[in-house]
Protein backbone atom coordinates (compact mmCIF):
# COMPACT_ATOMS: atom_id res chain seq x y z
CA UNK A 1 0.00 0.00 0.00
CA UNK A 2 1.56 3.49 -1.00
CA UNK A 3 2.16 6.01 1.36
CA UNK A 4 -0.59 8.76 0.87
CA UNK A 5 0.73 12.61 -0.11
CA UNK A 6 -0.75 15.75 1.30
CA UNK A 7 -0.73 18.12 -0.72
CA UNK A 8 -0.78 21.89 0.70
CA UNK A 9 -2.78 24.21 -1.65
CA UNK A 10 -0.99 27.73 -0.43
CA UNK A 11 -2.74 30.59 -1.80
CA UNK A 12 -0.19 32.83 -3.80
CA UNK A 13 -1.36 36.57 -4.56
CA UNK A 14 -1.19 37.59 -8.20
CA UNK A 15 1.08 40.13 -8.83
CA UNK A 16 -0.57 42.91 -10.83
CA UNK A 17 1.84 43.98 -13.89
CA UNK A 18 0.79 44.67 -17.31
CA UNK A 19 1.48 42.61 -20.68
CA UNK A 20 4.63 43.65 -22.17
CA UNK A 21 6.97 41.98 -24.14
CA UNK A 22 10.93 42.22 -23.32
CA UNK A 23 12.06 41.96 -27.04
CA UNK A 24 9.81 44.55 -28.19
CA UNK A 25 12.41 46.95 -26.20
CA UNK A 26 15.62 48.15 -27.40
CA UNK A 27 16.83 50.44 -24.62
CA UNK A 28 16.92 53.28 -27.20
CA UNK A 29 13.32 53.90 -27.60
CA UNK A 30 11.67 57.40 -27.02
CA UNK A 31 8.87 57.71 -24.66
CA UNK A 32 6.76 57.83 -27.45
CA UNK A 33 7.79 54.49 -28.87
CA UNK A 34 7.52 53.04 -25.30
CA UNK A 35 3.64 54.35 -24.59
CA UNK A 36 2.69 53.77 -28.16
CA UNK A 37 3.90 49.52 -27.88
CA UNK A 38 2.99 49.30 -24.04
CA UNK A 39 -0.72 51.22 -25.60
CA UNK A 40 -1.01 48.73 -28.39
CA UNK A 41 -0.38 45.51 -25.96
CA UNK A 42 -3.00 46.32 -23.60
CA UNK A 43 -5.61 47.91 -25.70
CA UNK A 44 -5.04 51.22 -23.59
CA UNK A 45 -6.31 54.93 -24.55
CA UNK A 46 -4.41 58.02 -23.21
CA UNK A 47 -6.56 57.94 -20.32
CA UNK A 48 -5.25 55.00 -18.79
CA UNK A 49 -1.52 55.88 -19.34
CA UNK A 50 -2.31 58.81 -17.59
CA UNK A 51 -3.41 56.81 -14.43
CA UNK A 52 -1.12 54.22 -14.62
CA UNK A 53 2.53 56.68 -15.16
CA UNK A 54 1.42 60.06 -14.14
CA UNK A 55 2.96 60.91 -11.05
CA UNK A 56 0.58 62.15 -7.96
CA UNK A 57 3.50 64.73 -6.74
CA UNK A 58 3.39 66.40 -9.85
CA UNK A 59 0.52 69.02 -9.21
CA UNK A 60 -1.73 68.04 -12.24
CA UNK A 61 -2.26 64.84 -12.10
CA UNK A 62 -6.02 65.74 -12.22
CA UNK A 63 -6.18 68.45 -14.80
CA UNK A 64 -4.13 65.39 -16.91
CA UNK A 65 -6.60 63.37 -16.49
CA UNK A 66 -9.24 65.11 -17.38
CA UNK A 67 -7.47 66.62 -20.52
CA UNK A 68 -4.34 64.25 -21.84
CA UNK A 69 -1.68 67.13 -22.79
CA UNK A 70 1.60 65.79 -21.88
CA UNK A 71 5.07 67.06 -23.23
CA UNK A 72 6.84 63.33 -23.88
CA UNK A 73 10.31 65.63 -23.97
CA UNK A 74 10.01 66.31 -20.27
CA UNK A 75 9.47 63.77 -17.19
CA UNK A 76 8.53 66.40 -15.01
CA UNK A 77 4.66 65.02 -14.31
CA UNK A 78 5.36 61.18 -14.80
CA UNK A 79 6.09 58.43 -12.38
CA UNK A 80 9.54 56.79 -13.29
CA UNK A 81 9.66 54.21 -10.92
CA UNK A 82 6.28 53.57 -11.88
CA UNK A 83 7.10 53.28 -15.93
CA UNK A 84 10.73 50.98 -14.97
CA UNK A 85 8.35 48.44 -13.29
CA UNK A 86 6.22 48.82 -15.80
CA UNK A 87 8.60 47.99 -18.76
CA UNK A 88 10.77 46.23 -16.51
CA UNK A 89 13.55 48.41 -17.51
CA UNK A 90 16.62 49.70 -15.23
CA UNK A 91 15.76 53.78 -13.89
CA UNK A 92 18.65 55.23 -16.36
CA UNK A 93 17.08 53.68 -19.34
CA UNK A 94 13.76 54.91 -18.99
CA UNK A 95 15.25 58.56 -18.24
CA UNK A 96 17.05 58.76 -20.94
CA UNK A 97 14.16 58.28 -22.81
CA UNK A 98 13.13 61.38 -22.17
CA UNK A 99 14.92 63.96 -23.98
CA UNK A 100 15.35 66.68 -21.67
CA UNK A 101 16.97 63.98 -19.21
CA UNK A 102 19.17 62.79 -21.74
CA UNK A 103 20.15 66.36 -22.65
CA UNK A 104 19.41 68.75 -19.79
CA UNK A 105 21.31 72.01 -21.55
CA UNK A 106 19.62 71.24 -25.17
CA UNK A 107 16.06 72.23 -23.98
CA UNK A 108 16.11 74.87 -27.04
CA UNK A 109 16.90 72.45 -29.97
CA UNK A 110 14.11 70.26 -29.62
CA UNK A 111 10.66 70.33 -31.34
CA UNK A 112 7.28 69.68 -29.98
CA UNK A 113 5.72 67.54 -32.78
CA UNK A 114 6.65 64.21 -34.06
CA UNK A 115 10.09 63.32 -36.14
CA UNK A 116 10.68 60.03 -37.39
CA UNK A 117 12.26 57.98 -40.26
CA UNK A 118 10.44 55.73 -42.24
CA UNK A 119 12.04 52.75 -41.51
CA UNK A 120 12.54 53.15 -37.90
CA UNK A 121 8.91 53.74 -38.05
CA UNK A 122 8.38 50.56 -39.66
CA UNK A 123 9.91 48.42 -36.91
CA UNK A 124 7.99 50.29 -34.25
CA UNK A 125 11.39 52.50 -33.13
CA UNK A 126 11.26 56.05 -32.18
CA UNK A 127 14.51 57.68 -30.94
CA UNK A 128 14.36 60.83 -28.71
CA UNK A 129 17.19 61.78 -30.55
CA UNK A 130 14.97 62.38 -33.54
CA UNK A 131 13.30 65.23 -32.15
CA UNK A 132 15.92 67.02 -31.81
CA UNK A 133 17.06 70.16 -34.63
CA UNK A 134 20.22 69.16 -35.49
CA UNK A 135 19.56 65.70 -35.80
CA UNK A 136 18.24 65.88 -40.06
CA UNK A 137 19.09 62.11 -40.71
CA UNK A 138 18.26 58.75 -39.14
CA UNK A 139 21.58 58.18 -37.77
CA UNK A 140 20.91 54.01 -38.46
CA UNK A 141 19.30 54.44 -42.14
CA UNK A 142 20.78 57.93 -43.00
CA UNK A 143 17.69 58.75 -44.51
CA UNK A 144 15.78 62.32 -44.14
CA UNK A 145 13.49 62.93 -41.12
CA UNK A 146 9.90 63.21 -42.11
CA UNK A 147 7.95 65.38 -40.06
CA UNK A 148 4.70 65.80 -41.95
CA UNK A 149 2.19 62.75 -42.96
CA UNK A 150 3.02 61.56 -46.51
CA UNK A 151 -0.76 62.12 -47.46
CA UNK A 152 -2.30 65.09 -45.93
CA UNK A 153 1.04 66.84 -44.30
CA UNK A 154 0.10 67.04 -41.38
CA UNK A 155 2.01 67.17 -38.29
CA UNK A 156 1.60 64.70 -35.50
CA UNK A 157 2.22 66.02 -31.90
CA UNK A 158 4.59 64.76 -29.51
CA UNK A 159 2.71 64.72 -26.62
CA UNK A 160 0.62 62.14 -23.99
CA UNK A 161 -2.89 62.59 -25.84
CA UNK A 162 -6.13 60.92 -26.95
CA UNK A 163 -5.69 61.18 -30.70
CA UNK A 164 -2.06 60.46 -29.99
CA UNK A 165 -2.26 57.28 -28.26
CA UNK A 166 -5.07 55.77 -29.29
CA UNK A 167 -3.65 54.59 -32.35
CA UNK A 168 -0.48 55.00 -32.17
CA UNK A 169 2.11 55.30 -35.01
CA UNK A 170 -0.41 56.72 -37.19
CA UNK A 171 -1.31 59.90 -38.45
CA UNK A 172 -4.09 62.13 -36.35
CA UNK A 173 -6.05 63.26 -39.08
CA UNK A 174 -6.05 60.60 -41.72
CA UNK A 175 -5.06 57.77 -39.97
CA UNK A 176 -2.08 56.93 -42.19
CA UNK A 177 0.13 54.06 -40.70
CA UNK A 178 3.05 54.32 -39.67
CA UNK A 179 4.18 51.16 -37.93
CA UNK A 180 2.17 48.12 -39.82
CA UNK A 181 4.30 45.48 -38.26
CA UNK A 182 3.13 46.31 -34.64
CA UNK A 183 -0.59 45.60 -36.10
CA UNK A 184 1.07 42.26 -37.69
CA UNK A 185 0.53 39.21 -35.38
CA UNK A 186 2.96 37.66 -36.62
CA UNK A 187 5.36 40.08 -35.54
CA UNK A 188 8.53 38.13 -32.68
CA UNK A 189 10.89 41.21 -32.11
CA UNK A 190 12.07 44.33 -32.70
CA UNK A 191 15.33 44.28 -31.68
CA UNK A 192 18.02 46.76 -33.36
CA UNK A 193 21.57 44.89 -35.01
CA UNK A 194 24.72 45.58 -33.19
CA UNK A 195 25.97 48.06 -35.94
CA UNK A 196 22.62 49.90 -35.42
CA UNK A 197 23.31 50.07 -31.68
CA UNK A 198 27.23 51.01 -32.13
CA UNK A 199 25.85 54.23 -33.88
CA UNK A 200 23.09 55.13 -31.64
CA UNK A 201 25.94 55.17 -29.16
CA UNK A 202 28.25 56.88 -30.58
CA UNK A 203 26.13 59.86 -31.21
CA UNK A 204 24.45 59.63 -28.14
CA UNK A 205 27.92 60.00 -26.14
CA UNK A 206 28.95 62.89 -28.43
CA UNK A 207 25.49 64.72 -27.67
CA UNK A 208 25.94 64.06 -23.91
CA UNK A 209 29.45 65.33 -24.14
CA UNK A 210 28.64 68.27 -25.87
CA UNK A 211 25.93 69.11 -23.68
CA UNK A 212 27.81 68.34 -20.24
CA UNK A 213 30.50 71.01 -21.96
CA UNK A 214 28.35 73.90 -21.96
CA UNK A 215 28.07 74.66 -18.67
CA UNK A 216 32.10 74.28 -18.60
CA UNK A 217 32.81 76.33 -21.37
CA UNK A 218 30.81 79.09 -19.83
CA UNK A 219 32.69 78.52 -16.43
CA UNK A 220 36.12 79.03 -18.28
CA UNK A 221 35.33 81.77 -20.08
CA UNK A 222 34.18 83.92 -17.40
CA UNK A 223 37.42 82.71 -15.52
CA UNK A 224 39.20 84.09 -18.74
CA UNK A 225 37.28 87.09 -19.27
CA UNK A 226 38.14 87.65 -15.25
CA UNK A 227 42.14 87.34 -15.93
CA UNK A 228 42.08 89.46 -18.80
CA UNK A 229 42.15 86.66 -21.76
CA UNK A 230 40.30 86.13 -24.39
CA UNK A 231 37.24 83.55 -24.88
CA UNK A 232 37.39 79.58 -25.84
CA UNK A 233 35.56 78.92 -28.99
CA UNK A 234 35.54 75.09 -29.66
CA UNK A 235 34.23 73.44 -32.77
CA UNK A 236 30.80 71.59 -32.23
CA UNK A 237 31.08 67.27 -32.43
CA UNK A 238 30.71 66.12 -35.53
CA UNK A 239 28.13 63.12 -35.10
CA UNK A 240 29.73 61.62 -38.00
CA UNK A 241 33.19 60.63 -36.46
CA UNK A 242 34.03 58.54 -33.11
CA UNK A 243 33.24 60.38 -30.03
CA UNK A 244 36.72 59.53 -29.01
CA UNK A 245 38.18 61.84 -31.01
CA UNK A 246 36.36 64.69 -29.93
CA UNK A 247 36.46 64.13 -26.60
CA UNK A 248 40.45 63.80 -26.96
CA UNK A 249 40.71 67.08 -28.78
CA UNK A 250 38.33 68.71 -26.53
CA UNK A 251 40.49 67.82 -23.34
CA UNK A 252 44.02 68.61 -24.78
CA UNK A 253 42.74 71.98 -25.61
CA UNK A 254 41.11 72.37 -22.56
CA UNK A 255 44.91 71.35 -20.68
CA UNK A 256 46.73 73.74 -22.62
CA UNK A 257 44.78 76.82 -21.99
CA UNK A 258 45.22 75.29 -18.20
CA UNK A 259 48.72 74.83 -18.46
CA UNK A 260 48.65 78.46 -20.22
CA UNK A 261 47.30 80.60 -16.73
CA UNK A 262 48.57 77.78 -14.52
CA UNK A 263 51.92 77.13 -15.66
CA UNK A 264 53.13 74.89 -13.04
CA UNK A 265 51.17 71.92 -14.87
CA UNK A 266 52.52 70.90 -18.29
CA UNK A 267 49.26 69.99 -20.71
CA UNK A 268 48.47 66.35 -20.73
CA UNK A 269 49.63 65.44 -24.61
CA UNK A 270 46.47 63.10 -25.54
CA UNK A 271 46.56 64.23 -29.00
CA UNK A 272 48.98 65.88 -31.29
CA UNK A 273 47.61 69.62 -32.25
CA UNK A 274 49.14 72.67 -33.82
CA UNK A 275 49.05 76.01 -33.13
CA UNK A 276 48.22 79.14 -35.63
CA UNK A 277 49.03 82.70 -34.57
CA UNK A 278 47.57 85.89 -36.19
CA UNK A 279 50.67 87.41 -37.26
CA UNK A 280 53.38 84.45 -38.31
CA UNK A 281 54.16 84.41 -41.63
CA UNK A 282 55.84 81.21 -43.21
CA UNK A 283 58.85 80.96 -45.08
CA UNK A 284 59.16 82.24 -48.25
CA UNK A 285 59.45 79.73 -50.95
CA UNK A 286 62.49 78.98 -52.70
CA UNK A 287 62.71 80.30 -56.17
CA UNK A 288 64.46 77.27 -57.44
CA UNK A 289 61.26 74.93 -56.48
CA UNK A 290 58.40 77.49 -57.87
CA UNK A 291 57.31 76.08 -61.01
CA UNK A 292 55.85 78.81 -63.69
CA UNK A 293 52.85 78.20 -65.78
CA UNK A 294 52.04 79.68 -69.53
CA UNK A 295 49.20 82.02 -68.81
CA UNK A 296 45.93 81.03 -70.92
CA UNK A 297 44.32 83.57 -73.03
CA UNK A 298 40.82 85.11 -71.55
CA UNK A 299 37.81 84.40 -73.34
CA UNK A 300 34.88 86.84 -73.78
CA UNK A 301 32.86 84.18 -72.77
CA UNK A 302 34.91 83.84 -69.01
CA UNK A 303 34.76 87.23 -68.55
CA UNK A 304 31.27 86.92 -67.33
CA UNK A 305 32.39 85.62 -64.26
CA UNK A 306 32.72 89.74 -62.77
CA UNK A 307 29.48 90.74 -62.53
CA UNK A 308 28.69 87.30 -60.61
CA UNK A 309 31.38 88.32 -57.71
CA UNK A 310 30.65 91.76 -57.56
CA UNK A 311 27.74 90.99 -55.12
CA UNK A 312 29.49 88.71 -52.97
CA UNK A 313 30.80 90.40 -49.54
CA UNK A 314 34.22 89.84 -48.05
CA UNK A 315 33.82 86.47 -46.62
CA UNK A 316 33.15 84.91 -49.47
CA UNK A 317 35.60 86.01 -51.75
CA UNK A 318 37.80 84.96 -49.40
CA UNK A 319 36.85 81.79 -49.03
CA UNK A 320 36.21 81.92 -52.37
CA UNK A 321 39.79 82.41 -53.26
CA UNK A 322 41.09 79.97 -50.55
CA UNK A 323 38.85 77.50 -52.58
CA UNK A 324 40.00 78.52 -55.75
CA UNK A 325 43.89 78.13 -54.51
CA UNK A 326 43.29 74.30 -53.58
CA UNK A 327 41.63 73.51 -56.61
CA UNK A 328 44.19 74.21 -58.80
CA UNK A 329 47.28 73.02 -56.20
CA UNK A 330 44.95 69.72 -56.48
CA UNK A 331 45.06 70.04 -60.12
CA UNK A 332 48.45 70.80 -61.04
CA UNK A 333 50.40 68.98 -57.86
CA UNK A 334 47.96 65.91 -56.82
CA UNK A 335 45.99 64.50 -59.83
CA UNK A 336 48.52 65.53 -62.67
CA UNK A 337 48.32 61.85 -64.35
CA UNK A 338 44.40 61.76 -64.28
CA UNK A 339 43.54 65.49 -65.80
CA UNK A 340 42.47 63.52 -69.06
CA UNK A 341 40.20 61.16 -67.04
CA UNK A 342 38.64 64.49 -65.33
CA UNK A 343 38.12 66.36 -68.38
CA UNK A 344 36.92 63.56 -70.57
CA UNK A 345 34.67 62.72 -67.58
CA UNK A 346 32.95 65.79 -67.14
CA UNK A 347 31.81 66.47 -70.89
CA UNK A 348 30.42 62.69 -70.89
CA UNK A 349 28.31 63.92 -67.75
CA UNK A 350 26.03 66.60 -68.54
CA UNK A 351 22.46 66.13 -66.41
CA UNK A 352 21.76 66.83 -63.29
CA UNK A 353 23.13 63.83 -61.36
CA UNK A 354 21.90 64.08 -57.83
CA UNK A 355 20.42 61.19 -56.42
CA UNK A 356 20.97 59.03 -59.92
CA UNK A 357 23.24 56.05 -60.16
CA UNK A 358 25.95 55.41 -63.14
CA UNK A 359 28.65 52.91 -63.97
CA UNK A 360 32.25 53.30 -62.56
CA UNK A 361 34.86 55.52 -63.91
CA UNK A 362 38.11 56.45 -63.00
CA UNK A 363 37.96 56.85 -59.19
CA UNK A 364 40.57 60.21 -59.11
CA UNK A 365 38.19 61.30 -61.56
CA UNK A 366 35.00 60.60 -60.04
CA UNK A 367 36.57 62.62 -56.77
CA UNK A 368 37.40 65.13 -57.93
CA UNK A 369 34.27 66.32 -60.17
CA UNK A 370 32.17 64.90 -57.03
CA UNK A 371 34.45 67.42 -54.48
CA UNK A 372 34.25 70.28 -57.19
CA UNK A 373 30.23 69.87 -57.66
CA UNK A 374 30.00 69.71 -53.79
CA UNK A 375 31.98 73.24 -52.95
CA UNK A 376 30.73 75.38 -56.15
CA UNK A 377 26.90 73.95 -55.70
CA UNK A 378 26.93 72.28 -58.79
CA UNK A 379 24.43 69.31 -60.28
CA UNK A 380 26.10 68.78 -63.37
CA UNK A 381 29.79 67.89 -64.01
CA UNK A 382 30.26 69.50 -67.29
CA UNK A 383 28.78 72.68 -65.71
CA UNK A 384 32.31 72.56 -64.03
CA UNK A 385 34.43 73.58 -67.38
CA UNK A 386 32.77 76.42 -68.45
CA UNK A 387 32.98 79.70 -66.42
CA UNK A 388 31.25 80.35 -62.94
CA UNK A 389 27.91 81.97 -63.55
CA UNK A 390 26.59 81.29 -59.86
CA UNK A 391 27.88 81.74 -56.95
CA UNK A 392 29.29 78.61 -54.91
CA UNK A 393 26.53 77.59 -52.93
CA UNK A 394 28.31 74.98 -51.32
CA UNK A 395 31.08 77.32 -49.84
CA UNK A 396 27.65 79.46 -49.10
CA UNK A 397 26.30 76.93 -46.88
CA UNK A 398 30.00 75.99 -45.20
CA UNK A 399 29.84 79.96 -44.81
CA UNK A 400 25.93 79.95 -42.52
CA UNK A 401 26.56 76.59 -40.72
CA UNK A 402 29.93 75.80 -40.28
CA UNK A 403 32.13 78.91 -40.17
CA UNK A 404 33.69 79.99 -37.04
CA UNK A 405 31.53 82.32 -34.67
CA UNK A 406 34.22 84.84 -33.36
CA UNK A 407 33.49 86.47 -30.34
CA UNK A 408 31.99 90.57 -29.93
CA UNK A 409 35.17 93.17 -30.78
CA UNK A 410 37.26 91.20 -33.24
CA UNK A 411 38.00 92.91 -36.02
CA UNK A 412 36.27 91.93 -39.31
CA UNK A 413 39.77 91.04 -40.89
CA UNK A 414 40.68 88.52 -38.11
CA UNK A 415 37.36 86.83 -38.74
CA UNK A 416 38.04 86.51 -42.30
CA UNK A 417 41.64 85.38 -41.61
CA UNK A 418 40.06 82.42 -38.54
CA UNK A 419 37.87 81.67 -41.50
CA UNK A 420 39.96 81.31 -44.14
CA UNK A 421 42.52 78.75 -41.88
CA UNK A 422 39.07 76.40 -40.87
CA UNK A 423 37.98 76.38 -44.07
CA UNK A 424 41.26 75.52 -45.88
CA UNK A 425 41.74 72.51 -43.83
CA UNK A 426 38.01 71.49 -44.11
CA UNK A 427 38.07 72.43 -48.09
CA UNK A 428 41.50 69.72 -48.13
CA UNK A 429 40.03 67.25 -45.91
CA UNK A 430 36.69 67.04 -48.12
CA UNK A 431 38.64 65.97 -51.10
CA UNK A 432 40.56 62.94 -49.23
CA UNK A 433 36.77 61.88 -48.13
CA UNK A 434 35.48 61.93 -51.74
CA UNK A 435 38.85 60.26 -52.62
CA UNK A 436 37.16 57.17 -50.49
CA UNK A 437 34.18 57.37 -51.30
CA UNK A 438 35.48 56.90 -54.71
CA UNK A 439 37.12 53.95 -53.86
CA UNK A 440 34.06 52.24 -52.55
CA UNK A 441 32.53 53.37 -55.44
CA UNK A 442 35.10 51.58 -57.66
CA UNK A 443 34.98 48.49 -55.98
CA UNK A 444 30.77 48.14 -55.88
CA UNK A 445 31.20 49.00 -59.57
CA UNK A 446 28.89 51.88 -59.62
CA UNK A 447 28.07 55.13 -58.59
CA UNK A 448 25.37 56.62 -56.27
CA UNK A 449 25.40 60.52 -56.86
CA UNK A 450 24.77 61.92 -53.56
CA UNK A 451 26.47 65.31 -52.14
CA UNK A 452 25.84 63.14 -48.33
CA UNK A 453 27.91 60.24 -49.17
CA UNK A 454 31.59 61.96 -47.63
CA UNK A 455 32.09 60.44 -44.33
CA UNK A 456 33.85 63.68 -42.69
CA UNK A 457 36.73 61.13 -41.41
CA UNK A 458 39.34 63.45 -42.07
CA UNK A 459 38.15 67.04 -41.22
CA UNK A 460 39.68 68.45 -38.90
CA UNK A 461 37.91 69.89 -35.10
CA UNK A 462 39.37 73.21 -34.48
CA UNK A 463 39.23 75.59 -30.63
CA UNK A 464 39.55 79.65 -30.70
CA UNK A 465 41.25 81.63 -28.17
CA UNK A 466 43.03 84.75 -27.68
CA UNK A 467 41.92 88.73 -27.40
CA UNK A 468 42.55 90.00 -31.00
CA UNK A 469 45.33 92.16 -29.42
CA UNK A 470 48.79 92.77 -29.77
CA UNK A 471 49.42 91.27 -26.26
CA UNK A 472 47.26 88.27 -26.56
CA UNK A 473 47.16 87.61 -30.48
CA UNK A 474 44.27 84.89 -31.76
CA UNK A 475 45.48 81.19 -31.59
CA UNK A 476 44.14 78.34 -33.61
CA UNK A 477 44.11 75.12 -32.57
CA UNK A 478 43.51 72.24 -35.16
CA UNK A 479 44.00 68.76 -35.33
CA UNK A 480 47.51 67.65 -36.62
CA UNK A 481 47.18 64.34 -38.92
CA UNK A 482 48.41 63.61 -42.21
CA UNK A 483 45.52 63.02 -44.85
CA UNK A 484 46.45 59.81 -46.17
CA UNK A 485 43.98 57.18 -48.73
CA UNK A 486 44.13 54.25 -49.37
CA UNK A 487 44.26 55.28 -53.27
CA UNK A 488 47.56 57.03 -54.36
CA UNK A 489 46.78 59.74 -56.35
CA UNK A 490 50.41 59.86 -56.91
CA UNK A 491 50.86 57.26 -59.15
CA UNK A 492 51.79 57.42 -62.97
CA UNK A 493 48.56 55.34 -65.06
CA UNK A 494 49.24 53.86 -68.37
CA UNK A 495 47.33 54.08 -71.45
CA UNK A 496 45.75 50.76 -70.36
CA UNK A 497 43.90 53.02 -67.57
CA UNK A 498 42.89 55.74 -69.98
CA UNK A 499 41.07 53.48 -72.61
CA UNK A 500 39.32 51.62 -69.62
CA UNK A 501 38.29 54.92 -68.22
CA UNK A 502 37.28 56.05 -71.94
CA UNK A 503 35.03 52.50 -72.83
CA UNK A 504 33.04 53.21 -69.09
CA UNK A 505 32.14 56.77 -69.57
CA UNK A 506 31.59 55.67 -73.37
CA UNK A 507 28.33 53.55 -71.44
CA UNK A 508 27.16 56.71 -69.21
CA UNK A 509 23.84 57.28 -70.32
CA UNK A 510 21.24 59.12 -68.67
Amino acid sequence: MKKARIVLDRFEPCIRSWNWRDDWYTKYDSTYSLFAKFAFLNAFAARDLVQIFISSESGRRTAVLRNPQVDLRDSMYFDIPAISRAFRADLNSIKESFLFEMLPNGKRKSVDYLRWCTKCAAIGFHSPLFQLEIITDCPIHSRPLRSNCPHCSAKVPYKLRRDVIDIPFTCTVCKTDFAPVLRNPQTRSLQLRVDEMTRLDNIIDLLKFEDRLIPLKLEINRERKFQGMGEVIIAPADLRRKHAEYIGFVIQVLDDLKAESDTAQPPLELTQISHIYLGARPEPLQRAKVKKYRRTKVSNDEKLVTPVKQYWDDMLYALYTVYSTIRRKIWRSVITAHQSCVTSAAHQLWWHLEGEKTVNFCPVAEAFLRWRMFWEGCGSPQHLVGPLTKPPFGILGWQAEAAPICPPGWSRETEIWVAKHVFARACMSNFYDWVEVASHSHAKGNIVWSKHAASGRFESYWALTGHDSWQRPVRIYMQSKELQTRVNLCDQVDHEHYLDHKYQISLLKR
